[in-house]
């Protein structure tokens, strides 16, 4: 997979909180700004992934993608959103899938 970064970076925040959203143009800093996360494209397919990757590899190259089930979102309407329970949920066109709490 070869992965194109063409992000508009707004604000950089390093946490997200109960009905906040990260979209396609937002990317999450990690405390330290050591990491990134954030959506970004797979040229190949055009299909879009949530990731993360060091803030400050020139290529972007991703350390961690979600993948779930094999299935990608299709355009830029991903968002990742903590829902009333407590858990991450990953949406996007034709793609809807709950990450649930590791710890439970």
């Amino acid at each position: 997979m070869c992965f194109s970064f063409s992000m508009f970076l707004s604000r950089a925040v390093d946490t997200i909180r109960h009905k906040d959203t990260l979209r396609e143009n937002q990317i999450l800093v990690s405390a330290g700004g050591v990491f990134e996360l954030g959506f970004f494209t797979d040229e190949s397919t055009g299909n879009h992934f949530l990731g993360i990757w060091f803030k400050d590899d020139v290529n972007k190259k991703a350390v961690w993608v979600a993948i779930l089930e094999n299935r990608a979102i299709l355009d830029s309407s991903g968002v990742l959103q903590i829902r009333d329970d407590g858990n991450l949920t990953l949406t996007g066109r034709r793609y809807d899938r709950s990450l649930k709490d590791a710890c439970n």
